[in-house]
């Protein structure tokens, strides 16, 4: 009795220590589900600097809980060119993992700018150009990332 008691408890470590693996082995993935606004028009003759995204919505799509790091922006014209890129922006926020597979919990990032410079510099009137926004997280241990991807409208007013 007492090897069939070892061989059920060396089974068990074995089964526990198998699915403690694959959970380390998980990388954080984020997904934006929601951006306000989702496009911004400006004129030649505006003074202001950067569009304000007031709100931007993360959940996570796995059980990991990462931490939001830095967000850059690439600027395409409309035959996807890119013409300018920002610096990353250092910013914080922790995303919580999934720990139901019927909800999730959203996070809010509030009030990033977005340069207009870009616009004002590549744009004639009546022209638009696309920012791809980078949002970068991070896992607990700053070992694996990923990055979630939104697009940006800008337009130039005649």
């Amino acid at each position: 009795m007492k090897k069939f008691m070892i061989l059920v408890v060396l089974v068990t470590i074995f089964v526990a220590c198998d699915y403690a693996q694959d959970a380390l082995e998980l990388k954080p993935d984020i997904e934006v589900t929601w951006l306000n606004p989702v496009a911004w028009y400006t004129s030649q003759f505006d003074t202001t600097f950067a569009a304000q995204i007031s709100e931007v919505h993360f959940v996570a799509e796995n059980s990991i809980d990462s931490y939001l790091s830095e967000f850059f922006t690439e600027y395409y014209t409309d035959d996807t060119t890119v013409v300018y890129t920002t610096a990353p922006v250092p910013v914080y926020g922790k995303i919580e993992g999934k720990t139901s597979p019927t909800c999730c919990d959203t996070f809010i990032l509030y009030n990033i700018w977005v340069p207009l410079a870009p616009a004002y510099q590549h744009l004639g009137p009546n022209e638009s150009m696309r920012a791809l926004i980078h949002f970068v997280a991070v896992d607990e241990y700053f070992e694996n990332s990923d990055t979630a991807k939104v697009w940006f409208g800008i337009w130039m007013l005649p």
